[in-house]
């Protein structure tokens, strides 16, 4: 599951190795029959650059209170954090390498929105290959800047020509297909300047994406399946 270097250091809990495992997922994620399982039910952490960046897959029935707490999380990713997050992959049982089954293996994700000739959402989740599409991105967020996702040249959220995509994401859903929305992306404007402002663009996604209520949905009245944080650029300050 990991490189014997990254397990040593994981054993050791050597400082100066931790940037070995610069690339590793901690606590290790494990998919299986469909469905994603995390030794933390709510967060998986990667250490993508540093400061590490918090991730999280969240079901739609998760409070925005949960997804407040990972934004907040965000903005306080440090070495002491490394050092807690080795500790506790030590701790878990769950990280210990395990061979899976093909039949228990974890399905494919895609991420669909960038590009226009990418076919419908329809049509990607009737290919039958994947289990997870990640609609990509909501790209301008916090900061007291209006939330707004850029799905190329699929439709313009800009006229509410998003809203169209309801009824793709219900048929995706229907044919056992997990749609999620992932925020961030290499190229965005998102800002998270404090905790209130993370809690703020919480229950924004709650409220516009998964299970609250809003008027204004930007992608209709569908529900998404959770939340993918794309957390890979963007404005700097968000990482802490």
């Amino acid at each position: 599951m990991y490189p014997a270097k990254c397990k040593k250091s994981v054993e050791e809990g050597a400082e100066n190795h931790l940037d070995k495992c610069a690339h590793i997922i901690i606590p290790a994620m494990i998919m299986y029959s469909g469905r994603i399982q995390l030794c933390n039910p709510l967060l998986w952490i990667a250490f993508l650059d540093s400061p590490a960046v918090a991730m999280a897959p969240l079901a739609a029935s998760i409070s925005a209170a949960a997804i407040a707490f990972v934004l907040f999380f965000l903005n306080h990713s440090s070495n002491s954090l490394k050092k807690l997050v080795v500790l506790l992959w030590e701790k878990m049982s769950c990280v210990q390498p395990t061979i899976i089954k093909d039949s228990d293996a974890g399905g494919i994700a895609i991420y669909w929105g960038q590009n226009g000739n990418e076919g419908t959402l329809t049509q990607t989740c009737t290919t039958g290959n994947y289990e997870y599409v990640n609609l990509a991105f909501l790209s301008t967020f916090g900061n007291g800047q209006t939330p707004m996702i850029n799905l190329a040249g699929h439709c313009d959220p800009y006229s509410n020509g998003c809203t169209g995509l309801s009824s793709e994401i219900k048929s995706c859903q229907a044919k056992g297909v997990k749609v999620m929305l992932s925020i961030g992306g290499a190229a965005g404007s998102y800002y998270l300047a404090y905790s209130e402002d993370a809690r703020q663009v919480a229950v924004y996604l709650w409220n516009n994406f998964l299970g609250g209520y809003t008027s204004s949905r930007p992608l209709g009245p569908a529900v998404l399946d959770g939340v993918d944080f794309d957390i890979e650029g963007g404005t700097k300050p968000l990482l802490g």
